[in-house]
C-alpha cells in the first residue's frame, strides 16, 4: 500500500472515521484479485496469456486497470480481450475477467508488478486501491 494511503488513514483517524475504513479494508482483503499466467516459463518471442480476475458484488463500483502496449520495458502486450463478467453458478458470485496476451524478447527472469484495481463499496465516497500479487516469469533463449 502506498504512502498516500497511509496518510489518508492518519487523517481519517483524526476525524474518527478510521473504524469505518478498517471495516472496509477488512472486507476488501478477502476479495481475491489475481493475475495468473498460463505458463511462467516460455521461449523468447512466444506468446503466453495472463488471466486477470477480480471478484466483485453488483453493488460495488470497479475501476479496471488501463493496460497500454507494455507492462514493463521487457514485457510487451500483444492482445487484450474485452473485460468479461463471469458468474460462478455454485455461489452466484461474479468475476470481472480479462485475458492479456504477452511476450518478451529479453531472456531471463522478468517480474510482472502488482496490477492495481480501485473499488468503491456501497455507501463509501472513496475508491480503495487493491493490488494483485507480483508474478515472476522466465523467458528462455533458443538453444
Amino acid at each position: 500500500m502506498t504512502m498516500e494511503f497511509y496518510s489518508k488513514l492518519i487523517q481519517l483517524s483524526k476525524t474518527g472515521a478510521l473504524l469505518t475504513v478498517l471495516l472496509l479494508l477488512t472486507s476488501l482483503a478477502s476479495v481475491g484479485q489475481t493475475v495468473v499466467a498460463d505458463s511462467v516459463k516460455f521461449p523468447i518471442g512466444s506468446k503466453i496469456n495472463l488471466t486477470i480476475d477480480l471478484p466483485f458484488n453488483q453493488s460495488e463500483q470497479v475501476k479496471w486497470p488501463q493496460l497500454r502496449d507494455t507492462i514493463t520495458k521487457s514485457i510487451e502486450i500483444l492482445s487484450k480481450s474485452d473485460i468479461d463478467t463471469v458468474t460462478i453458478e455454485a455461489t452466484n458470485k461474479k468475476i470481472l475477467r480479462q485475458i492479456v496476451g504477452i511476450t518478451s524478447f529479453d531472456t531471463g527472469y522478468h517480474a510482472i508488478p502488482p496490477i492495481a484495481f480501485a473499488v468503491r463499496l456501497p455507501g463509501s465516497q472513496e475508491f480503495v486501491q487493491m493490488e494483485s500479487e507480483p508474478l515472476l516469469l522466465q523467458v528462455k533463449g533458443i538453444p
